[in-house]
């Protein structure tokens, strides 16, 4: 996961932007994903200062982390439901040929509900 890719799932689950800084910024608590040299950082801004710092050798690990701090945040606070108890990352691959629909294209996830093309997390809705 790329800093974009998280800033993409957090505006889909309309995660209020005051809870969450993508470039480092700090601004009164929130999780901050920044740079700290050639380290990711993932930190609570908190009177001035960085509460529960984790560094991180890339990108995509910063990224997962601030995720779940932010997703367990917004449980607690009961903004964000979880319907089902799945993965949160679906395969990147079918995992044989036989899901594959025309074209190639993978079917929709098997956890898609009818209707549903395999865009949107249904085991993530905000309350």
């Amino acid at each position: 996961m790329t800093v974009a890719e998280l800033s993409r799932v957090l505006y889909e689950l309309d995660v209020p932007v005051q809870i969450y800084r993508l470039d480092g910024s700090q601004f009164e608590l929130a999780h901050v994903l920044g740079r700290d040299g050639s380290r990711w950082v993932v930190f609570l801004s908190e009177r001035g200062g960085q509460s529960d710092r984790i560094s991180f050798a890339d990108e995509h690990q910063a990224c997962i982390h601030l995720l779940g701090r932010i997703c367990g945040e917004l449980i607690e606070r009961g903004q964000l439901l979880v319907r089902d108890q799945l993965a949160l990352v679906a395969p990147e691959k079918p995992p044989d040929d036989r899901s594959l629909g025309p074209q190639g294209r993978g079917l929709p996830p098997p956890w898609c509900e009818p209707g549903c093309d395999g865009t949107k997390k249904p085991w993530l809705a905000r309350s």
